[in-house]
């Protein structure tokens, strides 16, 4: 692992116009596929992770020996993401641990938490009742989840923020849902046009 970090290092160092740079790339990507099948050699081996796992830090750390939040950290440092996105990547489990921007880590934890505490997908837009007919979890992980995420808040602001979370839950996400179903089959769409097209 040490050598694919060191030669990845060079690689991002080294101009690609020249035969240095191709040999780098060349070796770079023989080690990724060495590192690949390593990976494959060890999933095989390894019995799968326990259900529920999604946003289980210490079960990532243990299973994958790396969690989400580690490597959105290092996505976006390498990106070249804002620090206040690196911070949200890195400290959406903790916001109180946020360096740049504690109010947008509160926000996104505080929807992340949302959304974890809600078991059933919503209710298709058509059919969804209106924000104050629905009874979700009005305070998930107890009455502290809001005042964790976004401890500057007042009661009536933590109270605002989570009618938003619920209307957002309700009626937004189930369009978001329709949205990318529906990019999906227009995606497909301008294949049958091409061949149309070709035919004629």
């Amino acid at each position: 692992m040490a050598a694919a970090r060191d030669q990845a290092a060079r690689v991002v160092r080294t101009e690609p116009e020249t035969a240095e740079g191709e040999a780098a790339r060349d070796n770079s990507a023989h080690l990724a596929d060495q590192l690949r099948t390593h990976v494959a050699e060890e999933t095989k081996r390894r019995p799968p992770p326990p259900s529920g796992w999604p946003d289980d830090i210490p079960v990532e750390r243990e299973y994958f020996g790396i969690d989400h939040c580690k490597i959105g950290r290092s996505m976006a440092v390498a990106w070249n993401f804002m620090p206040s996105f690196v911070d949200v990547f890195e400290h959406h489990h903790h916001p109180d641990r946020a360096q740049h921007d504690p109010y947008l880590v509160g926000i996104v934890a505080a929807a992340d938490k949302f959304l974890l505490s809600q078991e059933d997908p919503p209710a298709p837009v058509a059919d969804a009742p209106q924000a104050s007919e629905v009874l979700l979890a009005s305070e998930p992980e107890g009455p502290t989840f809001l005042q964790q995420c976004l401890p500057l808040l007042s009661e009536a602001e933590r109270q605002a923020v989570m009618e938003i979370l619920q209307t957002e839950y309700i009626h937004l996400l189930p369009l978001v849902q329709l949205g990318l179903a529906s990019a999906t089959l227009d995606t497909a769409e301008p294949n049958k046009i091409s061949k149309a097209e070709d035919e004629s």
